[in-house]
């Protein structure tokens, strides 16, 4: 049995797994740049309630 895989199958394979990674990859980087916007915005706003001396800090 000599079956025989043509050329092109691997070569749309590696082509498919290279653009999946690089998809990953600009997702996972669009991720990282929104949590660190929303992080630096959380730093810069005041908090949500303003501390009291009834509570302990």
């Amino acid at each position: 049995m000599g079956s025989q895989v043509p050329v092109w199958i691997p070569i749309v394979v590696a082509l498919l797994g290279l653009a999946g990674v690089i998809a990953t990859q600009v997702l996972s980087g669009r991720r990282e740049t929104k949590r660190l916007a929303e992080e630096a915005a959380r730093e810069e706003r005041p908090p949500a309630w303003p501390r009291s001396s009834v509570w302990p800090a």
